[in-house]
Parts: structure tokens; C-alpha cells; sequence
């Protein structure tokens, strides 16, 4: 499977908000948790790192 020039970037931008932010440690320990749940199953790497770091931001406090 190829990635798209749109999925690497969307990638590569929660890496740099991950690092930036001290929040890799949380992150990590959210797609754990999404990796036993079924309707987390057949999503792409991209949708679970989405839909990861919206779920620690808001957990966060975070709202951007």
C-alpha cells in the first residue's frame, strides 16, 4: 500500500504536535486502548492517529 502525499502530511504533522508537546507517552497509551476496541479495527494508521490525538487533546485540555 502506497501513501498519498495528503496522509503523509497529515502524519507528519501529529508527530511534530506530538513532540512539540510532550504528549507521545499519552498517544502511545491511547492506540493501545483504540487497538482493543472492534470499530477501531479496520481504520486506516492515519484515521487512528487522528482520531488519537483529538482523544488526549481534549482529555487535555486542549482545544485546537
Amino acid at each position: 500500500m502506497t501513501m498519498t502525499k495528503q496522509t503523509e502530511d497529515t502524519l507528519y504533522t501529529i508527530y511534530t504536535e506530538l513532540t512539540e508537546s510532550k504528549l507521545w507517552d499519552k498517544f502511545n497509551t491511547q492506540l493501545k486502548k483504540m487497538g482493543k476496541q472492534e470499530k477501531h479495527k479496520y481504520k486506516e494508521v492515519c484515521e487512528r492517529w487522528e482520531y488519537a490525538l483529538r482523544q488526549i487533546k481534549e482529555n487535555n485540555g486542549h482545544n485546537s
